[in-house]
């Protein structure tokens, strides 16, 4: 009769070592796809066929000025609404899908932030912690960021606008990984 194969029997140090290599294997996963999601992924190749364009008047890029389409549009009384534009910016969504490429007038959301109105998205108008440290380092609370809705999503969509307690201001079209200082 074959002899039954004796399994021995774990001591409480073989298991409590089975238990932090396990952990330690868990953690370097979890660090290393925190460390993956940090780096900006690569875009996938876009074609001209398939890319959405924004029709804007021609406007200066980057300045605060009136429109004479909106001025023209409005009673007398009414004041002009500022545009700011941002030129040649393509917007992705959060799967590398190509959701928007042309320039993008921010105008109508710093107009929102002036006036203390906020969208009803859960991210508009709290505290910017700054974990990426893309801006310059700042007291806690310091900036806040408000959102920037992008034609096609429904979501909020991963343009932002940030702003200082001294006034700077920045734009993010890509959710943190790059700005551009707008004021």
């Amino acid at each position: 009769m074959p002899q039954p194969i004796r399994i021995p029997k774990l001591g409480k140090k073989d298991s409590w070592l089975r238990v932090v290599v396990v952990l330690v294997l868990l953690g370097i996963g979890l660090y290393s796809a925190w460390q993956r999601e940090q780096q900006p992924a690569e875009p996938p190749p876009a074609t001209d066929a398939a890319e959405p364009r924004l029709k804007l008047p021609p406007i200066a890029a980057n300045k605060r000025e009136p429109t004479p389409e909106v001025q023209s549009s409005r009673p007398a009384e009414a004041p002009a609404t500022a545009r700011t534009i941002i030129t040649g910016q393509t917007i992705r969504d959060q799967n590398g899908r190509l959701v928007f490429r042309g320039d993008v007038d921010v105008g109508p959301t710093l107009e929102r932030i002036d006036r203390s109105e906020r969208l009803e998205f859960a991210h508009d108008g709290i505290v910017f912690q700054n974990r990426e440290r893309r801006l310059p380092r700042k007291p806690a609370n310091y900036y806040r960021e408000f959102v920037h809705p992008t034609p096609e999503l429904g979501g909020p969509g991963p343009q932002r606008i940030v702003m200082g307690r001294e006034g700077e201001t920045y734009y993010t079209p890509d959710h943190y990984r790059s700005f551009r200082r707008l004021d």
